[in-house]
């Protein structure tokens, strides 16, 4: 089978662009202090406000190509095949912050994901699993 001059720069584009997006798909996290007075939805003072994200590639929608890194979120690394984008590797992320911030638990989670198809008739997927949440100090 010969490839057409056509279809080595198509395969060409799709090779550099995932090179590209290797370097967004990361994880990331973000801790804030509590508003002052801010408490969760179970009445405890909250201690921080968290943001976390994680974004991966993802061959013909299931086939996971990289994701970022749970261990080491906002340091820009990220794991080869395999699927980070899931609720207990978040729930991992949150609870690691949260003994960081020196609180007592995570409260109010909430998660998000989003799905795009990305090169070429869905070739490739963009998926980010987003979460928010605050950490408390239980009284």
């Amino acid at each position: 089978m010969k490839i057409t001059g056509i279809g080595r720069r198509f395969g060409l584009f799709c090779m550099i662009a995932l090179v590209f997006a290797g370097g967004c798909t990361t994880s990331v996290m973000q801790s804030t202090p509590a508003l002052p007075g801010q408490q969760s939805e179970g009445g405890n003072p909250v201690v921080t406000n968290l943001k976390a994200a994680n974004t991966g590639f993802y061959l013909l929608y299931w086939i996971p190509l990289w994701s970022g890194s749970v261990s080491f979120p906002n340091h820009g690394a990220y794991n080869l095949f395999s699927d980070n984008l899931e609720d207990k590797y978040m729930f991992r992320m949150l609870d690691r912050q949260c003994a960081k911030d020196n609180a007592d638990g995570v409260e109010d989670v909430r998660l998000r994901e989003d799905v795009s198809g990305w090169i070429g008739l869905g070739i490739v997927w963009k998926k980010t699993l987003n979460a928010s949440a605050v950490t408390v100090k239980r009284q």
